[in-house]
């Protein structure tokens, strides 16, 4: 009667490996399945906000028109008496102050954008650089490490200056730096000056303007030379060379040699003496002739393998450091970026607002002199209505920036039970108190005014009720719950279902935030799509989806777009 536990064991043993199997299958696909929504259910829509107050309408219109401050005036288009109607010009501003500040802000624009593509490649670079390990004996010692370089050549150490060299930054943007004539100048100095990587193969940053003051050996009798990067020329061979060798130029430190002591005959040659070949220290270097007076000179070692001479490099906690400032450099280059385009749209809007157009249909009651101007704050120029009726309005300063003159408003009557359509004709830029219009009283108002085209049993002094709405260039984008939507360094990103129902990090462009919790999608997420919350455990590329369901077994069908039901009894 042994064939009983025999037979429970193997069953027990087959449990455990079907158990081990589908365990094992499952992590090898991807693990425990992550569950997705549904774009359409997790979105909205935007058509701008409404902002609703309180106005009356008005037959007697008066438009007065104010001569901005640092403007000129180029031409006065009217008259006094003569008739105008909406949009007619009165007057033009000059523009010559206007496009040259715009184009100032191009120029920044230009610059931010060379600023962050040269701090990306500097990433780029750090990103790819291989940390180096921390020397006990020896601290590892990040650029730039000292002053200058130094090797040690037959008991005496020379200056060096290389790429990692200290500069002291000045006032003026500019850098200075004081040296020995005597000190070696290395080609990757040159390289630094001209916003080189170390090897002259990348531009990585802006070139340098450096004062660089030569003494002699006895510190006495100094020289300033000026190295200019964005003009400064390497030879192709260049390697390292003397500081003095190198500007050439004649430093009082030590006398000059072979000079002759005795004119030279016209019909007498000079003793020719062999012709040492000039070589800087560079890794190969042509051999040179061995005469019998001679000894062969021994090269100075200048491994780096010297306890002397630092390691160059980055550790990785240092290098990590380096990544994230200059991560941070690029959101604030960035940023910077975004506010300079803005400017740019504000004063591209200024130049169109250059020419000023009458808000009414009228008289032009009165034109100033252009070479006096306003007197005491008096209007320029005047036109007074003689036909139709007006409304007045307020506007929020949220939507000063949004709603332009030719924008239609709605207007309600509760006398007449119409309602109308009103155009804006003008809006002042100066805040009034408007007691009567809703929403929040701390926010500021600002006046304008709206013809209406059909007044159909409107009367003068009429109080109606206004509904101003946002002009939105997109009605149809796309607004996102910003729960959905994961942030990596400033980049946005969505956990999305691929073709094979798996999840795939997908980096998205975003806009404007509306209602403080959706964000508007401008490229990576369509309505069509299903996201997985992006903080989900174990979330990661590859892992499989699994379909939204709630308790009433319902579930999203992503084939037909449509919800459908699925019995979840086994």
């Amino acid at each position: 009667m042994k064939k009983a536990p025999l037979i429970i064991g193997a069953s027990l043993l087959s449990f455990g490996l079907i158990g081990g199997g589908v365990y094992a299958y499952q992590q090898l696909s991807g693990g425990s399945a992550i569950e997705v929504q549904p774009v359409a259910y997790i979105s909205t829509s935007w058509w701008g906000d409404v902002n609703e107050s309180d106005g009356y309408v008005t037959s007697d219109m008066t438009q007065e028109v104010m001569l901005q401050d640092r403007k000129v005036i180029k031409e006065v288009l009217v008259q006094e008496g003569q008739q105008v109607s909406i949009n007619d010009p009165l007057l033009v501003y000059d523009s010559t102050l206007v496009e040259l500040e715009l184009e100032m802000q191009r120029l920044t624009i230009e610059s931010l954008k060379v600023n962050i593509d040269s701090a990306k490649r500097q990433l780029q670079k750090l990103n790819s650089t291989q940390p180096i390990a921390k020397s006990e004996g020896n601290p590892v010692t990040t650029m730039p490490v000292s002053l200058t370089r130094t090797r040690t050549t037959e008991g005496e150490q020379e200056e060096v200056l290389t790429y990692a060299t200290a500069l002291t930054p000045l006032e003026d943007g500019t850098y200075s730096l004081e040296v020995k004539a005597s000190a070696k100048l290395n080609v990757s100095f040159l390289y630094r000056l001209k916003g080189l990587d170390e090897v002259g193969q990348t531009q990585i940053s802006q070139p340098i303007q450096l004062s660089l003051t030569l003494l002699s050996d006895d510190g006495s009798q100094p020289m300033i030379k000026v190295l200019d990067g964005s003009s400064l020329e390497i030879p192709a061979e260049f390697i390292e060379i003397t500081v003095s060798d190198y500007f050439k130029e004649s430093i009082p430190d030590e006398p000059e040699q072979n000079q002759p002591d005795h004119e030279e005959k016209p019909d007498q040659k000079p003793e020719e003496e062999p012709e040492q070949p000039t070589c800087p220290e560079q890794p190969v270097c042509p051999e040179q002739p061995i005469y019998p007076d001679q000894e062969p000179e021994e090269e100075p070692d200048i491994s780096p393998d010297l306890p002397d001479l630092p390691q160059e490099g980055y550790t990785k906690e240092e290098l990590a450091q380096l990544i994230q400032e200059k991560k941070t450099e690029i959101q604030t280059l960035e940023l910077d970026y975004k506010e300079a385009l803005l400017k740019e749209e504000k004063i591209k809007k200024e130049i169109e607002n250059l020419t000023v157009r009458s808000s009414v249909n009228g008289v032009v009651k009165k034109v100033g002199d252009p070479s006096v101007g306003s007197i005491e704050g008096s209007a320029f120029i005047v036109v007074s209505s003689d036909s139709g009726l007006y409304l007045k309005g307020t506007l929020t300063e949220y939507q000063l920036n949004e709603v332009e003159p030719g924008q239609m408003v709605e207007v309600m009557s509760w006398d007449t039970g119409n309602s109308y359509i009103a155009s804006i004709t003008e809006i002042y830029p100066y805040p009034v108190d408007d007691p009567y219009s809703y929403g929040n009283q701390n926010v500021s108002k600002y006046p304008f005014v709206a013809y209406i085209e059909d007044a159909t049993d409107l009367k003068n002094n009429m109080s109606v009720s206004v509904r101003v709405q946002e002009n939105v260039e997109n009605s149809n984008a796309l607004y996102l719950d910003m729960a959905y939507i994961g942030d990596e360094n400033g980049r946005k990103f969505v956990y999305k279902v691929d073709e094979d129902f798996r999840l795939k990090k997908e980096y998205i462009q975003t806009g404007k935030v509306i209602y403080g919790s959706y964000m508007e999608i401008l490229s990576g997420v369509n309505e069509d799509d299903q996201v997985a919350f992006p903080y989900t455990k174990n979330i990661k590329d590859g892992v499989k989806a699994k379909e939204m369901t709630n308790i009433w077994g319902t579930r999203y069908d992503r084939k037909y777009s449509t919800i459908v039901k699925r019995n979840l009894v086994p």
